[in-house]
């Protein structure tokens, strides 16, 4: 299920909407400000959607909210009484994507999180698919590789989408029908049946040179995990591929240059020794 956070200065409103999240099926947890949020590193990881109270009207508030943006692109609908076009169009650019006016009742706030981030989250739909393919290689006695990728760049949270937008409708050109596509939060996630190591970082070498001829970009993490080479069942292929996001390089070229070698090794594997 996917995970909320909800940011009120008033403690009964607070977990009042809380406890609604959480009788509608969310993960929830509540903060009194936007600072408190900001040194929980753990919940920020899983967290899908932030409920912002208030206008973010301090230089201090802006700018946590810039940094989590940076952090974890996470999505922000603004609980307000009322804001000026200026305000709106800050308030776009450091991830907002909708917002309440106040009076609102539990229910309204309710409808309005089912519409952004359904109940049925992304998080289990990743682990029943990768629970499936798994279990279709095993039984197939083949290879199945996934591939993570994730911008990072100090841009809007609208200007990732777009991105996000372009480079999946690019890859659906560049990869094989089979392959499969999803946006997860603020990644895109890749399955790649029937692939070998050597097969994922053939593609992976051709996402990273359309990114570094089409996007301007500076800031990515790549991540990328076979079963059953590298790991033994779906729910390690989902933990490795995210460790490995965490550790890679941040710049494009750096990451293009450890694919291009990895790729160079496998390939001098598989090749044929002369007799």
């Amino acid at each position: 299920m996917g995970t909320v956070v909800v940011i009120e200065p008033k403690h009964i409103v607070r977990h009042s909407m809380k406890n609604s999240l959480i009788e509608n099926g969310y993960n929830a947890y509540d903060f009194d400000s936007l600072q408190m949020l900001s040194t929980q590193f753990d919940i920020l990881e899983e967290t899908n959607l932030i409920l912002l109270s208030n206008y973010i009207d301090t230089e201090q508030s802006i700018q946590l909210l810039k940094d989590l943006h940076k952090q974890r692109n996470v999505p922000v609908v603004l609980i307000t009484e009322g804001i000026t076009e200026s305000q709106f169009q800050e308030a776009l650019n450091v991830g907002v994507i909708d917002f309440i006016l106040r009076p609102f009742d539990q229910e309204d706030v309710v409808d309005r999180v089912k519409k952004i981030l359904p109940v049925s989250s992304i998080t289990i739909q990743v682990d029943d698919l990768l629970s499936n393919e798994v279990a279709r290689a095993e039984r197939g006695g083949y290879p199945v590789s996934m591939m993570l990728l994730e911008i990072r760049d100090d841009m809007s949270y609208n200007e990732k989408m777009q991105m996000m937008k372009r480079l999946k409708k690019e890859c659906r050109r560049l990869f094989r029908k089979v392959d499969m596509i999803y946006e997860y939060g603020n990644r895109l996630m890749f399955i790649f049946p029937i692939t070998p190591k050597i097969g994922s970082l053939v593609v992976a070498e051709k996402l990273l040179h359309h990114i570094e001829q089409h996007e301007s970009v500076n800031h990515i993490r790549l991540g990328m995990t076979t079963y059953p080479d590298e790991c033994q069942n779906h729910q390690e292929l989902l933990d490795f591929t995210f460790r490995r996001l965490k550790q890679s390089d941040k710049n494009p070229e750096a990451i293009l240059h450890t694919v291009q070698k990895a790729l160079e090794i496998q390939e001098n594997k598989v090749q044929p020794s002369e007799e």
